[in-house]
């Protein structure tokens, strides 16, 4: 259900912006073409290249807040029970908005990172979901290896799939990882298992 509800906010918000700002496609980059770099056989743009830099070291220094600092601590023991949490004096309102705000600033520096390499519009959000929500589920909620894991999975599954199938067929192949690790390991690789209900 909160899924879909933030599916559902995620639409009237882009659509939000779309009608204040208008939906014409904004560019970053003062010029169109980019030097490409070669690279184990693989060609990306510079601006790619950095991406990955900077993706890698957000998730160096994401881990190491999680793990090595108290905060880090905090956040974890409020994932992990809410109201044990709260009992030791968390408060667990205030530790939301902190972690949301800090997701939604992560967000924002992908999104720059993305639409500086190619261009701004305001449902580009949309398209980044599918892909989020897949890697999130098939590394397993609330991990920070699995996000990484998941993401990379996602990656390869797509590209290894638009080099057997048209690159419109991308988007099926996320659905299709999706649905089979919600039927078969609804935890993802790195998650806790589910409890099953004693009926």
């Amino acid at each position: 259900m909160l899924l879909l509800v933030s599916f559902g906010l995620a639409i009237v918000g882009q659509s939000g912006v779309a009608a204040v700002f208008g939906d014409q496609t904004q560019v970053l980059r003062p010029n169109v073409e980019s030097s490409v770099i070669s690279l184990f056989g693989s060609r990306m743009t510079r601006i790619q290249f950095a991406g990955i830099g900077i993706e890698t070291l957000i998730i160096v220094l994401v881990w190491f807040a999680m793990h090595k600092t108290r905060i880090g601590l905090v956040f974890r023991a409020t994932a992990c029970d809410e109201e044990l949490a709260t009992i030791k004096g968390v408060a667990v309102g205030r530790i939301r908005i902190v972690i949301f705000g800090v997701s939604s600033g992560l967000v924002g520096i992908a999104a720059l990172v993305a639409g500086y390499d190619t261009h701004v519009f305001p449902m580009m959000g949309f398209n980044a979901m599918l892909p989020s929500v897949t890697a999130a589920v098939a590394g397993g909620i609330g991990s920070v290896r699995g996000a990484v894991f998941g993401g990379l999975l996602v990656a390869l599954a797509a590209q290894f799939g638009g080099s057997f199938l048209p690159t419109l067929w991308q988007e099926a192949i996320i659905f299709v990882v999706l649905v089979v690790f919600l039927l078969i390991r609804p935890q993802g690789f790195f998650g806790k298992p589910l409890r099953r209900a004693i009926v």
